[in-house]
Formats: C-alpha cells, structure tokens, sequence
C-alpha cells in the first residue's frame, strides 16, 4: 500500500529564514519613511555675498541658488556687514586688496588671497582697500600702493564689540618698494662690505640669511664677540620710530638702487657713538645726511653694508595688471557690476588703481 504524506507548511528553519528576511526589510524602511524633504530654507543654502566699490560708493549684493537680490549700498561708509543663513555650515571667502595706481607704467594688481572656514561667526565686516593714486606730477614717478582689504569676524552681535581680524590683504605696489614685501619676497641676502675700523675688525666676514621671517646677520661685534642680530622686515602698527633701527624695509638707512635691490647700512657703530665720551658728535639723525655734522650721506664708518635683492615681478602692462579676483569671477561668468568695476586691477598708465573686493561664497 503507498501512503501518501499530507502534512503542508514550512520546516522551523525555513520559517525562521523568512521572519529574518522580513526584518531585515521592516528595519531599512524604518529609516526611509519617516524622513520628510528638508525645508527649502535649508535645503537650499547655497549662494554668495558680493562686497566692492562702484566709483566712491561702497555697494554689496546677495546671490542665493542664483536668484540676486537688489544691489544696495553697503551698512557702513568703508564695510559691508554680512550675516549668514542659520543654515549655511562653511564659508569661502575671497579678498583682494587695491590695485596700485599707474604712472610711466602700469599699475600692480592687489594680493589675492582665499580663506575657508568651518564654523561661521554670527556676522562679518569686509572693508575693501581703495585703489592707489595716479602719478601726477611730470617727470612722472611712483604711484602710490592700493590700500589693505580687510575681513572682521564677530561672535555676536554685542554693540560696540570689536571684531577678531580674521584677513588682511595687501594692495598693489608700483615699481621697486620693500613697504608691502616680506622676507619671502628676498631672493638673495649678502654682505657686500665689512667695516675697516681697527677697533671692530677681528678677521671674520659678516654672514647674512634668512631665518623664518627675520633677516639674520652674524658679524664681528667686538674684537672678542661675534654677534648674530636678528632683523624684522617690517615695523608693527604702532611700533614706535626707535624700532625702524630693528628693522630692514623701514630703517631709514635702507635704499633702493633699482632693479628690486636694496642696500641697507649698518649703524651700529654710529649708535654707539651716540653714547661715547670719546666720539662725540651730539645728536645725530637715524641715518646721518650733510645736514648734520657735515658728514656725507651714509659716509660713517659701520659694521657691515648689507644687500638685499627681491624677486623681480613680470612686466606690468600699460593698462595695469589685472588681479587673480577679477580672472575669477571673469572665468565663473559673474554678472553685475563687481565684474565691471574689475576689482583690485592696477591702474591703467597715469590712472588711479581698481578698489579691492571680497566675495564670501558659502
């Protein structure tokens, strides 16, 4: 006799399969259900802010996911105030400082510079560098440099709290000047002439280098000392006069020779003088000229003669430089008027430099 099986259903095994297959499906749509759009406001916080001078008047524009707002004169005389979207988590900002103005040439174009940032203060001033003066006199000289372009940062909205500096951009320079360059910018640094006085000289050769941001110079001090003596390149603002003597590109002792080289003359023994019973020549001027004592221009005796040779920049164009903002926001296709106004460009020969500009894109 054949007997049949009518036993019907799933094994505990293939049951257990099936309940494991179906959790695993109730867990990943759990996580997809419940999840509504992102509000528009947040969804789309995407966009830029426009700083720049128009002529003489500071203007500013906002630009979100491409709709532009109107374009309207900036919170303050010299700044754009700029608060974020409670959405916005990055900005990109994008400074250039004023172009230099032109004279028998070209102006030089203002630094660029671009800073990110991964946590946005509560609010912003961008205070764009003017352009520099044209030459105006015949024989036509040195314009003047465009002026620094500046971004603040505030953490609040305290009334009359100071923001933090967070950029300073520098402007454009004309011809051969050491005002705007820094240690970086010093292609060669060497001693060209050590000093012939008896008293100081003890047989070794002044040594000069670069040394982070200092200019070193090791020389023979006394007959018995040998002396390294750091130089900064600048004064900090509010340094007093006596710090030009610590320095090298505001000592009044350093001069251009042309072709981006700078002689800078030692004093040290002339400061010495000035305390010396022995060799007394009254009060003299940091760096001594006919006008006092009769003495030729840089013609004391010193330690060392100090040559300091910059990095040569391309020729600049009649029609002044342009800067690395304008290329920009030329290559994006940026309409309106920051394009016009070609921010931070020098000067055309005999023009006044372009304003800086910031742009802050988030």
């Amino acid at each position: 006799m054949v007997k049949i099986n009518s036993k019907k259903g799933f094994s505990l095994f293939e049951a257990a399969l099936v309940m494991l297959i179906a959790a695993v499906f109730i867990t990943v749509m759990a996580s997809v259900f419940p999840h509504k759009p992102k509000p528009k406001s947040q969804a789309e916080a995407h966009g830029r802010f426009e700083c720049y001078y128009d002529g003489n008047t500071l203007k500013q524009r906002t630009i979100t996911q491409g709709a532009a707002s109107a374009v309207t004169n900036a919170a303050g005389s010299d700044y754009c105030e700029f608060i974020p979207n409670q959405f916005v988590r990055y900005l990109i900002v994008d400074a250039v400082g004023g172009g230099s103005g032109g004279a028998s040439k070209g102006g030089a174009a203002g630094v660029f510079s671009s800073s990110f940032f991964a946590v946005p203060m509560y609010k912003y001033r961008l205070y764009p560098g003017k352009g520099g003066s044209r030459c105006t006199t015949e024989p036509c000289g040195a314009a003047t440099a465009g002026k620094n372009t500046k971004v603040f940062g505030y953490k609040d909205n305290g009334a009359g709290t100071t923001g933090e500096e967070l950029m300073s951009v520098p402007g454009g320079t004309y011809g051969d000047t050491l005002v705007n360059k820094s240690v970086s910018d010093i292609e060669t640094c060497r001693v060209t002439k050590s000093s012939t006085l008896e008293y100081y000289d003890c047989g070794t050769s002044p040594n000069c280098e670069l040394v982070n941001d200092m200019v070193e110079v090791s020389y023979c001090r006394r007959s018995d000392v040998y002396r390294t003596l750091p130089f900064r390149f600048h004064v900090s603002p509010g340094d007093s006069n006596d710090k030009k003597y610590d320095t090298i590109a505001d000592n009044p002792c350093t001069q251009s020779v042309g072709n981006g080289k700078f002689i800078f003359h030692d004093v040290s023994v002339w400061r010495d003088w000035k305390s010396s019973s022995i060799f007394n020549y009254g009060i003299p001027n940091p760096c001594p000229t006919l006008d006092n004592d009769h003495l030729d221009n840089f013609d004391l005796p010193s330690l060392y003669i100090l040559e300091i040779v910059m990095k040569i920049p391309p020729a600049i164009p009649d029609d002044g430089e342009d800067s690395d903002l304008y290329r920009f926001v030329r290559a994006m296709k940026y309409t309106g008027d920051i394009l016009n106004v070609k921010p931070g460009n020098g000067g055309a020969k005999g023009a006044n430099g372009k304003a800086g500009a910031v742009v802050v894109m988030w």
